[in-house]
């Protein structure tokens, strides 16, 4: 897991740095789903407050088998993580990550 991590991150990279914000919006899901994986559930449900509010998030998932929309698949992963946080703990993430939601916040401080 901790090499995939490494990829994403790099991936981001690229992404970000070429200004493909779709492809990033992409990656910070695969991301988050890594991050939950691992047991990071409050660090994947911040992860996909940004995606989730991005206005480009009602398009495609970039190069993936399924068509889904990357709003659709990130909202079934935040209902999963919903789930395995106590309500209370789910219901504060939410709320402080929806004040910071963006792709430049998130990077500022998390991903680089």
């Amino acid at each position: 897991m901790e090499q995939a991590e490494r990829y994403f991150r790099l991936s981001l990279e690229f992404s970000a740095d070429m200004g493909q914000t779709r492809e990033t919006l992409g990656t910070l899901y695969d991301l988050a789903k890594v991050w939950a994986a691992q047991g990071k559930q409050v660090e994947a449900v911040e992860l996909l407050a940004v995606v989730w509010r991005h206005p480009l998030s009602h398009l495609p998932l970039f190069l993936r088998t399924e068509s889904t929309l990357i709003k659709e698949a990130a909202e079934r992963l935040r209902t999963s993580l919903e789930a395995a946080l106590e309500p209370q703990s789910y219901q504060a993430v939410w709320a402080r990550a929806q004040c910071s939601s963006s792709i430049r916040w998130w990077w500022g401080c998390c991903g680089r």
